[in-house]
């Protein structure tokens, strides 16, 4: 994609309508393969051999998004990732 004309003249010499498409449509495909997972453990040291377990039995899974929360008695952990 190029860095963008600075054209404004009847739209002429600017492709931003078709980059914005591209983009959108890519996200889309994005989010079909999303798996999210809940976690609990009792202490920080539990829940991190939790998150190296759930690495190990998805290898080919990348990570889009994590929340750890401490309520006090447990930590919580939310993960969402996604398939290659």
């Amino acid at each position: 994609m190029s860095v963008g004309n600075l054209k404004d003249y009847g739209n002429k010499g600017n492709n931003f309508p078709y980059q914005l498409k591209v983009l959108q449509g890519l996200s889309l495909g994005q989010c079909s393969n999303l798996k999210e997972y809940d976690l609990n453990a009792p202490t920080s040291g539990a829940l991190k051999l939790a998150l190296e377990t759930l690495f190990q039995s998805y290898p080919e899974a990348y990570l889009v998004s994590k929340s750890v929360i401490y309520d006090g008695a447990n930590y919580t952990a939310f993960v969402t990732l996604a398939n290659t």
